[in-house]
């Protein structure tokens, strides 16, 4: 059930914008409030770039809490 998204308008568009500034190698943020899709939309964006472009993108995929410093993100990378 997870990788079920229905795309809405304001979906698709934003999906449209982050795609078009990954693809100028222009960094992109997303904010909200917590549970509005950020993560599900940054996880399907990049998922369709890797199908689209595997030899030009990849992505990894590490998760952020309170806890995270920079030694366990180095590790991870």
């Amino acid at each position: 059930m997870s990788n079920i998204a229905v795309p809405t308008k304001e979906s698709i568009a934003t999906e449209f914008f982050i795609k078009r500034f990954i693809f100028v190698n222009h960094p992109v943020l997303l904010i909200g409030l917590a549970g509005c899709g950020k993560t599900a939309l940054a996880k399907g964006c990049l998922r369709t770039i890797v199908k689209e472009m595997p030899e030009n993108f990849n992505y990894q995929l590490i998760n952020f809490s309170y806890y995270t410093d920079s030694s366990y993100l180095q590790i991870q990378l």
